[in-house]
């Protein structure tokens, strides 16, 4: 299989540049990532009931297209960082206007833990990747440039949509079997089945994900 995309530092150039496709293609190729940061801070406490998460991807989007020209950085990391900082402050403005700024600290939705990997108070996108180190093993892992927690964002969103969501819900927002089971109409047992096939199903999407990322970078 090839892959024709331009590379990530042509797309942030004419981006900058104010050229609309390549601005559409660079969002489009990280809406599966900050979609995740918002998940992974929320944690379906508070604000979840309040504001719907993809309400909040979209305003990020939009605010990344407006400040694409401020951008400063000269590779792929540097600009992954820069999306992760405008996702997260765009949680706390949401935060303060819907919980107010005297309730911030208690409004934060503590981000998702990952036993034995992050302590708390990390970043959400430092979490995530630590979940992915912990959980899946690769020689050429090492090798991929891209940051971990798009890495994964990417290979959960290549799984069907019951797997991903199952994912998403059990590792990112730390949900229990038993309110997993209730908000998808399943019995507890049979979503703890269909997890194990998810993270098989993960595991080969990451493999997916490495391999292409590798050709990428490599040019071939």
């Amino acid at each position: 299989m090839t892959d024709d995309r331009p590379p990530l530092d042509s797309l942030v150039a004419e981006a900058r540049g104010g050229q609309s496709g390549a601005l559409d293609e660079l969002l489009g190729r990280y809406r599966h990532f900050i979609s995740l940061l918002v998940r992974a801070r929320f944690r379906g406490g508070r604000m979840a009931a309040r504001v719907d998460s993809s309400d909040i991807v979209q305003d990020v989007l939009v605010r990344v297209a407006g400040h694409i020209g401020t951008f400063e950085g000269v590779d792929q990391l540097a600009w992954e960082a820069w999306l992760r900082r405008i996702a997260e402050r765009e949680v706390l403005r949401q935060v303060d206007r819907h919980l107010g700024a005297a309730r911030r600290d208690a409004g934060r939705e503590r981000p998702v833990g990952v036993p034995g990997t992050a302590r708390d108070g990390e970043s959400p996108s430092l979490l995530l990747a630590g979940w992915l180190e912990a959980s899946i093993t690769s020689p050429s892992l090492a090798a991929v440039r891209k940051e971990r927690a798009v890495l994964l964002a990417d290979a959960l969103a290549r799984l069907p949509e019951d797997y991903r969501e199952l994912l998403v819900q059990r590792h990112i927002e730390e949900r229990p079997f038993d309110e997993i089971a209730e908000q998808m109409q399943r019995s507890p047992g049979a979503v703890r089945t269909m997890w194990v096939r998810a993270l098989r199903k993960l595991k080969e999407a990451v493999g997916a994900e490495i391999e292409l990322s590798l050709r990428l970078e490599s040019g071939d």
